[in-house]
């Protein structure tokens, strides 16, 4: 009878619950000799759980609210314990992580791919070349992504976020209107592309609704709240309490 596969323990750390249960999903069925022992979804919380627990594995989301998965890890030298990557991130993150030679798992994450990085989770490489490889993907990543993964009902859509012109909340969905007039509803909510798209890019949240492009505003038209018209030549409104900020956004 072949030796069991040693036990191995393992924090989950994503931005989103789903991803997280059907990550723990996925593991207990495929994955038996892996436990997961916490989990967190902010960069804040990762570090939290990571300074309670000892982890011999982190499954860790390179995108979160308040910042790259990889903040989490030590600024010196690398973690006593694996990564492996997850990401429904654009194609940039995926070129990042291919030239630093990490590894990473794409959302959705696929059976075989997650099994084959359980069991290579082991091997741990040099210490001096990991830390240079994370170094690389730090270097990768904080250059400005051009495009970003829409993850929807069919799959992912890669769009370049200068065509974006503006989100529309829709639910618990949003609607992605881009320059060339098409439209990709998205299974995520506005609030998610508010704090990736106004953090790193030239977004703006002008309603609860609406979050806009603001290099494709064509002009604003003053009033309580006012109303931006937009390269598609759609009207937008501002909302009373975002004015204030969308003004100062604008430069006015």
């Amino acid at each position: 009878m072949p030796a069991p596969f040693p036990p191995i323990k393992a924090i989950i750390i994503d931005d989103e619950p789903g991803s997280i249960v059907v990550l723990q999903d996925m593991l207990r069925e495929f994955c038996p000799n892996v436990t997961v022992i916490a989990t967190a979804d902010s960069v804040k919380k990762g570090r939290e759980v990571l300074a309670t627990h000892a982890p011999e594995l982190l499954f860790l989301d390179i995108a979160l609210p308040d910042g790259y998965g990889f903040e989490v890890l030590p600024t010196e030298g690398p973690p006593d314990f694996d990564v492996v990557f997850t990401s429904a991130y654009s194609e940039f993150a995926i070129q990042a992580f291919d030239v630093a030679a990490l590894h990473y798992l794409l959302k959705p994450i696929d059976v075989d791919a997650l099994t084959e990085a359980v069991k290579r989770h082991r091997e741990k490489p040099n210490s001096e070349a990991l830390t240079a490889q994370y170094r690389i993907l730090r270097e990768g990543l904080e250059t400005p992504a051009r495009k970003i993964s829409l993850p929807t009902f069919e799959g992912f859509f890669f769009a370049e976020i200068d065509q974006i012109v503006r989100l529309e909340a829709e639910g618990s969905y949003t609607d992605v209107v881009l320059l060339d007039g098409s439209r990709v509803t998205v299974s995520r909510g506005l609030n998610k592309f508010d704090d990736l798209l106004t953090n790193n890019y030239r977004f703006c949240r002008v309603h609860h609704k609406h979050l806009v492009n603001l290099d494709r505003i064509r002009n604003y038209v003053k009033g309580r709240g006012g109303y931006v018209l937009m390269d598609d030549g759609s009207k937008v409104d501002v909302s009373v309490r975002r004015k204030e900020d969308f003004l100062k956004r604008m430069g006015t």
